[in-house]
This record gives C-alpha cells, structure tokens and sequence, in this order.
C-alpha cells in the first residue's frame, strides 16, 4: 500500500493527459513524412470512407516536474462499417515493420466537423455581443446559422470587406453571391436579447425593495438596464428573416466551397468574401488588448494585438486568433500537414494545436469560430479556420490498434491502472484526445482564387 503521504501528493498534482503539436525538425515528425505517412496512405487507397491521419506529442504527466512524452499516430474514420477494415490495414503494416516501433498507434471512429453549426449560450463577451462597428472575431450570422467575422480587408476604392467561410451558408454556400449577413447572428441575438430582458427584471426587482439611502444607486442601474433592453428590443425580429434583414453588415460578393490546388497541395478552400455596408470599422476605435498567454513558451512571445500585414499560412509558427466562441486563443501551427480523405479527395492541410492545457479547455477553436482570422505573434496575418477533425464519444471511443511496446509501463503513473499494474492506453487515449483538431485554410490562397486585389486593412 502506498504511504498516506504519498497519497495526498498523488490527489493533489494534476496528471491529465494532453497533447501537444510537433515542429517540423523533429525527428519523428521527417520520419514520418518521409517514411510513415505515405506507406499509411498506401495501405488505405482502396478506403471508401472519409479519414484523418496526423501525428502529435502525447504527454502523460506523472509528477509535478515530470512528463512522459511519446509520438501518438492518429487515423480517425467517420464511417462504422469501415472502421474495422481501416483497423486491419494498419495493423497490417505496422506487423513486423520496425519503422513504426516507437509509434503508439490509434484508431478511432471520428468526425468532420464544419465550425458553424452548434449553438452556444450568449454572454457579453466582446467576441459575441453587438458592435457598433465592425472588429475581427466578432459573431455574425446568416438564418440559423453562426460563425466569426475574419480578416478586415480594403480595396483601391477605400472599400471594406471581411472574410468567413462559405458553409455558413449551408446549403447555399456554393452560390451564396448576393446574400447578407447579419451581426451578431440570430442566435446569438436572441440569448443577447433575453440576457437583457432577464437583468431589466432583476434590477426592477432590486429597485421595488430598495432602501431609501441607497435608490439613487438602484435608480441609475435600473435606468442602464432599461436602455440597454430597449436598445435590442428595438430590433425587428419577430422572424429570422426580419431580423437578418434589419441588422445586416453587408452582403456576399465572392465565394467558393471545394478543394483547389495551392502550393502542391490538394486543400479546402472555403470562403466568403463579404463587402460591408454598415457599422464599417473604424481608425483609432478604442477596443481593449487581447489577454496574452501567462505560461509556457508562448508568453515570452510580444504578441500583436491585431494583424499588420499578411504573410504565408506555414509550419511552426506560433499564432493567435480571435473567435465568437472560444474568444482570443494561442497555439502552434503543426509541423506535419494533417492528411485526409474526404468524398474520395485526399487533402493535407495545415492545423493548429494550444501550446498547453488553456482554459478553453484545450481548445484552439469551437464551433462557431468558424472564419477567425490566424495570425502570428508579430502581426502576420496567415488564415482562417474552416472546420475541425474531433473524436466521437456518442460511438465506441478511441481505440488502440497497437502497442508495439507491449506493456507502456514506467515506475508511477497515478492513474489509468489496470488490475495487472499495465497502464490502460485505451483509458488513456480516450482522456488525452477529446478536442478538435482545428484546420487552417491560407489567407493568400483564397485571395489570390478569388482574383480580388484587396489588402489588409490596419486600424
């Protein structure tokens, strides 16, 4: 039995497992892109159903100054009936292959996911509430549907323009030419609305039972919340329609949603360009500084607070970005493409990964973030984020396919213990892996597709 002592220090350390994104000069990371990926390709050519393969760090924490730190290999599939055979083609070539020793291999049934559709409670968060102009990062809408207003863009004619991905148009998002938007969307109005009706309702309340040396305070609050609730009562929005049509910003003027060719790669392009009509952004607004990170690497960095200029979407470098839903975030471009196949296309695309547990609850990204501008520390602006690839817990979560290792066992490793003192990887994994991997589209590949000669525009 292990000593009182040493009990109280296992309940009190944090060892939840995490992972983290590998930089280009790894070695696992060029053997992989040498050797690895494409003899996994090969093995899953024939593979009707859509998959995901990337490669990143899986960190298991076992003591406050101590990590256990190995190459996890993740191949997600989206259909049940060919998760089996994906499992058997990887276990076939990893058999007896000794490139894949050092590898913890994993197979799962996953999910990819578009970043616009879920709905989110509303606060008064800058990201989300309504903005008398227009900012990066903040929520816009088109009917039901919710995603982040992008990059602020300009024309020779003074002209401005943002970007968000396409498939907030649903099933319009190949001809979505012409179509507004509205800000903030619907949904998000709406929670802002009855956030507004509910404090009106509190302060009137607190106002009925206040004491008389104190009504002057009572009365001033009760006055801001009255003005406030009106301010957005006063929007029509008996029908989505009437409400997209009273709040809209600006209107599509050029969109594409497919798979192009860019830099020698097959990658996703799926944009929005819109041109804004109202509440246009302006010099010298006084919006507040991004909170920065507080540890890790990245907080040594001087982090820009907006995009200066724009540069190439690339390997390793470390970027922020500034969404509806998760707010301003940080984390590291991967250093491997993350490679998958979907409607029979194979795709490599950039991804990006938080440089260590935030609280976001290690997300990059959510849905709802969904054409947030990425830009690195000294103000390049380099993509947006179009969708996601997530593990799905609604089915068997993940699983392990193989552990060329035979028992990972190391002398403590508080939890995740199965009755022979093994660790239990499956356990494991399932812990380690429950966010998305979020996809980053480059910001110059949709503009140079696009043929708009329009730049950045800078407050």
């Amino acid at each position: 039995m292990e000593p009182e002592a040493d009990e109280d220090y296992l309940h009190a350390a944090d060892y939840s497992p995490y992972i983290s994104a590998f930089t280009s000069d790894d070695p696992p990371a060029r053997r992989y892109r040498e050797f690895l990926e494409p003899q996994l390709r090969a093995s899953l050519q024939h593979i009707v159903s859509d998959y995901f393969m990337t490669l990143f760090n899986l960190n298991i924490p076992i003591s406050t100054a101590d990590t256990i730190t190995a190459p996890l290999l993740l191949v997600l599939v989206t259909d049940a009936a060919e998760f089996q055979q994906v499992k058997d083609n990887v276990s076939s070539i990893i058999c007896g292959n000794r490139e894949f020793d050092e590898y913890f291999i994993t197979v799962s049934e996953g999910d990819y996911q578009e970043l616009a559709t879920r709905r989110y409670p509303f606060d008064f968060a800058r990201e989300r509430s309504y903005q008398n102009t227009f900012e990066r990062g903040i929520s816009i809408g088109y009917g039901k549907e919710t995603a982040t207003g992008g990059p602020l863009l300009v024309d020779g004619n003074g002209n401005c323009y943002t970007i968000t991905c396409a498939h907030l148009f649903a099933n319009k998002a190949q001809n979505c030419i012409g179509l507004s938007v509205a800000q903030p969307s619907y949904q998000d109005y709406i929670d802002l609305h009855q956030t507004a009706k509910r404090y009106q309702q509190n302060c009137k309340l607190r106002f009925d039972r206040v004491k008389p040396d104190d009504i002057e305070n009572k009365q001033r609050a009760l006055d801001e919340a009255n003005e406030t609730f009106n301010k957005f009562d006063s929007i029509p929005h008996e029908t989505i329609e009437d409400y997209d049509a009273a709040s809209s910003v600006g209107k599509v003027v050029k969109s594409f949603c497919g798979t192009t060719l860019y830099m020698g790669r097959h990658c996703t392009s799926d944009y929005a360009i819109i041109k804004l009509e109202r509440r246009l952004p302006e010099e010298n607004e006084d919006f507040p500084e991004d909170d920065v990170p507080t540890s890790g690497y990245l907080s040594s960095l001087t982090w820009a607070n907006d995009p200066t200029t724009i540069g190439e979407l690339q390997y390793d470098v470390y970027v922020k970005k500034r969404g509806r839903t998760t707010g301003t975030t940080h984390g590291l471009v991967a250093g491997i493409y993350g490679t998958f196949q979907r409607s029979r296309q194979i795709r490599q695309e950039f991804w990006v990964l938080p440089e260590a547990l935030f609280s976001t609850l290690y997300a990059f990204s959510d849905h709802g973030d969904s054409g947030s501008c990425v830009w690195t520390a000294d103000g390049k602006a380099i993509g947006i984020i179009f969708g996601a690839w997530i593990v799905t817990f609604d089915r068997p979560a993940l699983l392990a396919v193989v552990d060329p290792r035979g028992k990972w066992d190391v002398e403590r490793i508080p939890s995740y213990r199965q009755k022979d003192g093994s660790i239990d990887m499956t356990g494991l994994v399932t812990r380690a892996v429950t966010r998305p991997i979020i996809l980053v589209q480059s910001l110059r590949m949709i503009l140079q597709d696009s043929h708009e000669e329009l730049s950045l525009w800078v407050e």
